[in-house]
């Protein structure tokens, strides 16, 4: 491990391929000297002040960057768009099979043409495979499978069910917290009172 954090280029093989694959000079790179770059990362950035998806409630508008270089992509190479992704921002995965958010399939569709596909895929493994006919070891694909289930269950629970099961913890928490400080004399505020900061105190 530590290693890996010394010199990630000789002792870990995932930095060794993203390095490669991203290193890459090619049509579909987005370099810091390209023209297209500021007009992406505009659109972008409006993008995610309109509260357009791809995007999360933060500050980040990575997502938006993605997608509009992404779309940037596909209409000039007149190509399909597979995303591989389980990013809920894009779309719902319902039995194996992805569902592209409908603003996203709609925009698509007017900026890249009705003839062209916009696919999601939660498995890199499944869409190589489906899309594109390449043949994987059954232990590649077991690889994958078994990373994806053990980001998405704990204990035989969903990821939802366990993000659930922290927050009413945290909730439990808090009451007694409260409960302990007004025995104490301390004052807790309500769950989702503003602190001083937020009151501009």
């Amino acid at each position: 491990m530590l290693r890996s954090l010394k010199e990630p280029e000789k002792h870990d093989p995932v930095y060794g391929v993203c390095e490669e694959l991203f290193s890459k000079i090619g049509p579909l790179s987005l370099l810091r000297t390209d023209d297209a770059r500021r007009e992406v990362r505009e659109k972008a950035e409006r993008r995610y002040m309109q509260g357009y998806p791809p995007r999360k409630k933060m500050t980040s508008y990575g997502d938006s960057l993605n997608w509009e270089w992404m779309a940037t992509c596909a209409v000039r190479e007149k190509a399909d768009l597979i995303i591989v992704s389980r990013d809920s921002d894009y779309g719902v995965m319902i039995e194996n099979t992805g569902y592209i958010n409908d603003h996203l399939k709609q925009e698509f569709r007017e900026r890249v043409g009705d003839d062209k596909k916009l696919i999601l895929y939660s498995l890199l493994t499944r869409a190589l495979q489906r899309e594109f006919g390449l043949q994987l070891t059954q232990k590649e694909v077991a690889a994958e499978r078994k990373r994806y289930r053990a980001m998405t269950e704990f204990g035989g629970k969903t990821l939802a069910e366990y993000n659930r099961f922290v927050q009413e913890a945290l909730a439990e928490a808090l009451r007694d917290a409260r409960v302990r400080g007004k025995a104490e004399g301390l004052v807790i505020p309500a769950e989702g009172a503003p602190d001083s900061e937020d009151a501009g105190l």
